[in-house]
């Protein structure tokens, strides 16, 4: 229930106009006056078409990875969810999308543990970026096999440009 009242609380107000800081900021209130046991994780990617910026912006998400030719990196925040503090702990994590980088986000259900983390890593360092469908596929099948049966979401974002 909280999920879906994030998503699409993010999804409105950002579609509306509003700054993601002021959103943020909101969000970190309303979770927050749900009650003592109220969270949520917030996972934002934010790709700029034309130049390539980009920004991640994470409150207690899971790691995110960005395939970059043979090199993977591991995006990970030290942050809370929201409603934990007071404050915004977002953290905005900036950087410039390329042509054929691979940008993979996944829930925490994904990679539970160390060993999780590292069967990912060596899977997306082992893997060419094939079509994002079937990554995020093979992500999800490698997940069920370590025997994740429950918040296991994967998506996977290729850049690609019509220009070239």
């Amino acid at each position: 229930q909280t999920s879906s009242f994030v998503a699409d609380f993010l999804r409105g107000m950002l579609f509306r106009g509003y700054s993601k800081d002021t959103v943020l900021h909101v969000l970190n209130g309303l979770v927050r006056a749900g009650g003592a046991e109220c969270s949520a994780t917030v996972d934002l990617f934010e790709l700029d078409l034309l130049y390539g910026k980009s920004t991640f912006i994470k409150s207690g998400a899971a790691p995110s990875y960005i395939k970059h030719g043979n090199k993977t990196l591991c995006l990970d925040a030290h942050t809370v969810p929201m409603g934990i503090l007071n404050i915004n702990d977002a953290q905005k994590i900036k950087f410039s999308a390329q042509e054929n980088d691979v940008i993979i986000m996944t829930s925490d259900g994904v990679a539970e543990c160390q060993a999780d983390s590292t069967q990912l890593l060596e899977y997306l360092d082992t893997h060419t970026a094939s079509a994002p469908k079937e990554m995020a596929t093979d992500i999800t099948e490698l997940s069920r096999a370590n025997g994740r049966t429950d918040d296991v979401s994967v998506i996977v974002i290729k850049i690609f440009s019509e220009n070239y």
